[in-house]
This record gives C-alpha cells, structure tokens and sequence, in this order.
C-alpha cells in the first residue's frame, strides 16, 4: 500500500512538472545559431545582436516595418490548446513590438531552397498567423515581464511555426532573458482572436 501511494505521489509530481514545462528549448541562447533567428531586411543588415550570459541584445537606430526585423523560435504546439509566453525585456526606445506565432519558411535549413512541392496549394506556402499577434509600445529601462496569452489555431499552411518577435517598428536598445513557453488549461477570454499581451 505504502509503495502504492509512494508511486501515485511520483507520478502526480511529474504530470505538475510536464505540465509547467518550458517549451522553448534553448532559453540561455547557449546554443543560439541552432535554436534562435534573427531575421533582417536590408535596412538592418548592420545590426549586430549578441547573445551573452543568457541575454539576447541589440540595437537598433531606426525603426520600419514590423517583419523587417523579427527574432524567431521554431516550436511546434497543439492546435485547440492554450499557452502563455513570457520574458523579460528591458527596452531603452520607443515604437511598437509585436509577438506572434505562427508560421514562416525554414530559417535553420544549410539548403534553402524556393521549389515547391507538386500537389500543394499556394494558400499551403502562405505564412499563417495562428492565434498570437500582440503589439505592445509599453516599454521602460528596467527589467520588466512580457506575457503573453493565447490559443493556437487551426495549421493549414505547409510551413514550420515559430514563436515570433516581430522587432521592426520598434526603435532603441533591446535586452530580452529567460524566454519561456507554458501550455495552461485556459486564457483570458480576450485572448481567443489574437492574443493578449500584459506587462508586468
């Protein structure tokens, strides 16, 4: 019996733990080359991001179009459930930032290629926003959280998803740690369209 109850224990503490799991699977940018994009138009082809002692960080002298600068994270989620996404920010400027998920071409491929599958729609090769796109222009010198509520929609392009920080409308110093990604059981009703974005 007391073997019994020792094993439910266990395995209570494992599906609490399962359940908080980070989703974002290099969060110190350790290993940033293979896990994080920062993706740049012409215009910012200059900028030099640095990824140091668990901190990702650049600057930026002007300001564009917000998919003109966008730091991407490949993960896949289930569509129908709901997430919350979080991090810190310090940000010493002025604009807007946007946090989105959905999809986008293969940004970690050595090969890339343009040639499209036969058989496959063009509304398949479409980018696809799936649940997330929160501006916020709240932004302060000081560590502050950016969280993020959402519920994934339906996938019907063919392209990988990402988590998304769409950074080009957005003019300064940028600092952002400990990126996380939670499943919960539920998100504010405002959330449901497009996301929902508090900082804290």
């Amino acid at each position: 019996m007391k073997k019994i109850f020792a094993l439910m224990i266990v395995l209570l503490m494992f599906s609490l733990q399962a359940k908080d799991e980070n989703l974002i699977s290099d969060p110190s940018f350790k290993k940033a080359e293979n896990n994080w994009h920062l993706r740049k138009s012409k215009e910012y082809k200059s900028i030099k991001e640095q990824y140091k002692k668990g901190v990702f960080s650049f600057h930026t002298p002007s300001s564009s179009s917000k998919t003109y600068l966008a730091f991407y994270h490949a993960v896949e989620l289930d569509e129908g459930e709901s997430y919350i996404f979080s991090a810190e920010v310090k940000a010493d400027g002025q604009g807007a930032v946007t946090y989105a998920y959905g999809t986008y071409g293969d940004l970690f491929s050595k090969k890339k290629t343009k040639k499209k599958t036969k058989g496959r729609s063009k509304d398949e090769d479409k980018g696809q926003n799936l649940g997330l796109m929160a501006p916020t222009s709240e932004f302060s010198s000081e560590w502050k959280t950016h969280l993020c509520y959402f519920t994934v929609k339906e996938k019907t392009s063919s392209l990988g998803t990402y988590m998304k920080i769409l950074l080009g409308e957005y003019q300064g110093d940028f600092t952002l740690r400990n990126p996380q990604l939670i499943k919960v059981e539920s998100v504010p009703s405002q959330a449901k369209k497009r996301g929902l974005i508090e900082v804290k």
